[in-house]
């Protein structure tokens, strides 16, 4: 799933599921990372497929031949996705990737209900109200040292002298 914009691995089946993951992770490149963008990834022969060399070779010392990776979309916004390897050549037809997205979609639904998610996203948004009220802060701080022709310790101080006297943080 998609946690402060990122990647992560939150469910797998077997330790292979998560080297492959994390090889995709480490190289920012791959079926799966590529699947979080809205786009299904079918790799029939890992060995030579072109569109990911770093995962191929991830893929080499795992004897991982083809991949199926399908994005959990919800209301029209990729929340995860979901993401089969197998050790045999050519291994996911039409009806895999039928029977894939409908999985995918019932995934998608899961996620949305789940406290993960929410939690992930409550402490997303904290952590940007914070960072944006700490640059916000900061260019007060520059506009004040500028003005009043004082130093950065001396500017925090009247930013801080200002906030109490509004009762504000």
């Amino acid at each position: 799933m998609i946690v402060d914009g990122a990647p992560s691995t939150d469910a797998v089946t077997d330790r292979v599921a998560l080297q492959m993951d994390l090889v995709q992770y480490d190289n920012n490149e791959g079926p799966c990372v590529t699947a979080l963008t809205g786009e299904t990834i079918r790799i029939g022969f890992a060995p030579t497929d072109q569109r990911f060399p770093h995962f191929a070779v991830g893929a080499a010392d795992r004897r991982v031949l083809s991949v199926l990776s399908t994005p959990a979309i919800d209301h029209g916004s990729v929340v995860g996705s979901l993401n089969i390897y197998s050790q045999r050549q050519n291994a996911f037809d039409r009806r895999d990737l039928d029977t894939a997205t409908i999985i995918a979609a019932e995934i998608a639904t899961a996620l949305m209900k789940s406290s993960v998610l929410s939690t992930a996203r409550a402490i997303r948004d904290q952590l940007q109200e914070e960072h944006d009220e700490f640059a916000l802060v900061s260019q007060a701080q520059g506009v004040l040292m500028a003005i009043q022709d004082c130093s950065s310790a001396q500017a925090a101080n009247l930013i801080r002298n200002a906030a109490t006297d509004y009762n504000d943080r």
